[in-house]
């Protein structure tokens, strides 16, 4: 996060990072004003949402009934525009207010002893993994090869110790590097072999949509398939204020009974369903 033509004062104590985004405490700590700065710490679409989404938001907002009343606890017109866009069905579709909440869900609900995690990752995941008493053994991606997935070395890792979980996010967080379709489809059908769950963070896939599995993940829906997709909002439409987040997976009663719909995540408002 850097100041946009602004000199930082060093604060006498600055506060431990835990999640990109917070603005307010940077300036807050550096004595320079929220709009001076220029956030680097959180990969916001700076485009902002689209304009039906900021229309909509605006009408509903106006809306003194919707105002007064809690939003519905489950989600049917988010879910269901979801599940008609992506082709799955809506009792696969888990929403919560921001992937964290997500991540946390899938794991209590996987309660996974061990886990495979490519990193560098988001910092939910090992924080999520170590919480739940998994033991993680981390795949390193080589930053001298741009953090590309080395497909052949991933395969011989499941073989070798045959985790309970292997967790890949495609395009990878934070370098944006992607592993096309066809070799995530070889990965797959390694974890098919080693009886692995696989989970699959696409957050920033709509920026290369023809890589995406979710047409996989739909597959583990209706069969005791090894995929597991994530999805995010806030992130690629640029709004974190207003943060749903969907996960595929079979049993969506599973996540919401472990912490993926509940009453925290209800903060997150079903009416901007057909926006997405």
């Amino acid at each position: 996060m850097m100041p946009a033509r602004a000199a930082l004062h060093r604060p006498e104590r600055h506060p431990a990072t835990v999640h990109g985004g917070d603005v307010d405490r940077v300036a807050r700590a550096y004595g320079v004003p929220a709009d001076r700065l220029i956030d680097f710490s959180a990969n916001i679409n700076p485009i902002g949402p689209p304009r039906r989404a900021l229309r909509r938001l605006a009408r509903e907002a106006a809306d003194r009934r919707l105002l007064t009343q809690y939003p519905d606890p489950d989600y049917v017109e988010l879910r269901g525009t979801l599940a008609a866009a992506l082709r799955v069905p809506a009792n696969g579709v888990t929403i919560a207010n921001g992937s964290v909440a997500l991540i946390a869900a899938i794991v209590r609900a996987i309660a996974p002893r061990t886990c495979v995690l490519a990193t560098p990752a988001f910092a939910e995941y090992p924080r999520a993994l170590r919480a739940s008493g998994c033991r993680i053994r981390l795949f390193r991606l080589a930053a001298a090869c741009g953090f590309a997935l080395d497909v052949d070395t991933l395969l011989e890792t499941l073989d070798t110790y045959r985790p309970a979980v292997c967790v890949l996010t495609n395009p990878h967080n934070p370098s944006g590097a992607l592993a096309a379709r066809p070799r995530m489809l070889r990965v797959l059908d390694g974890t098919r072999r080693t009886n692995t769950l696989m989970v699959i963070d696409e957050a920033f896939m709509d920026y290369a949509p023809a890589d995406t599995l979710v047409a996989e993940a739909a597959k583990s829906l209706r069969h005791a398939g090894p995929a597991r997709r994530l999805r995010r909002v806030e992130s690629t439409h640029g709004r974190p204020h207003r943060r749903p987040a969907a996960t595929l997976a079979r049993d969506d009663a599973g996540c919401r009974r472990r912490g993926g719909g509940d009453s925290g995540s209800r903060v997150c408002t079903a009416h901007v369903g057909g926006d997405w």
